[in-house]
């Protein structure tokens, strides 16, 4: 159980093709609406800055993060091999933060539309992270990487190439970029606007049929446009 003077933790995961990314965050008496975009604004605050740099255990991948001066949020991400990263990605940021998992007593996922693989690693992952305690769910709504950068101008905020990333090289799957410091902070703001639901389960939302699907569906001679 978390201890009577440290709040409870949320963990935001957001998964792509290429890489992972995730927050965690101290949830205040204002509940997580509240605390999420209070998130954003502590992760905005660092746009401008050179990450920090770890390595993860597991795979020796290098993961970058931002933690604020008061130890109540830290933000990481990790590029390739995001099946392979994600627990250690978890267990890192929480190890930073000095605190155990049972901690975390609310989920959050970018649930799509994103690239197949990751988003089926990041629910599986967060479904397994739920069902091991009772934990509260919720289903954050996906920005597609193309309006990142609008998103940013928007919201005010100057981002330096560290912290925004890039768009993807690959013209049919815009999601096959790593995920960026600027997936996480747009994707909190979401969450702080009420752009997230309550749900028993996360299931993914595909941005299109993915690859294994395509192919059945045309080895059953149906018409894919």
């Amino acid at each position: 159980m978390t201890s009577q003077n440290q709040a409870s933790l949320a963990v935001m995961f957001c998964t792509h093709k290429r890489g992972a990314g995730l927050a965690v965050f101290e949830v205040g008496p204002d509940g997580i609406s509240h605390s999420a975009g209070r998130a954003a604004a502590a992760l905005s605050s660092f746009s401008t800055s050179i990450p920090q740099a770890s390595v993860l255990p597991l795979t020796g991948a290098t993961q970058s993060f931002y933690k604020t001066a008061d130890g109540n949020c830290l933000f990481a991400v990790c590029s390739g091999l995001t099946a392979e990263n994600l627990a250690g990605l978890y267990r890192s940021a929480l190890a930073e933060m000095n605190r155990p998992d049972s901690s975390v007593e609310i989920i959050g996922v970018v649930g799509g539309p994103g690239s197949f693989t990751g988003l089926r690693l990041g629910c599986a992952f967060a479904n397994g992270l739920a069902m091991g305690r009772s934990r509260e769910c919720w289903s954050v709504g996906g920005l597609p990487p193309d309006e990142f950068s609008e998103r940013l101008k928007a919201l005010g905020v100057t981002a330096s190439p560290e912290f925004a990333g890039g768009q993807s090289s690959e013209a049919d799957d815009p999601f096959a970029v790593p995920v960026a410091f600027a997936d996480l902070l747009l994707h909190l703001n979401h969450w702080g606007r009420g752009g997230a639901l309550r749900t028993e389960v996360f299931e993914p939302v595909y941005g299109r049929d993915p690859t294994p699907v395509i192919k059945l569906r045309q080895q059953q001679g149906e018409s894919i446009s």
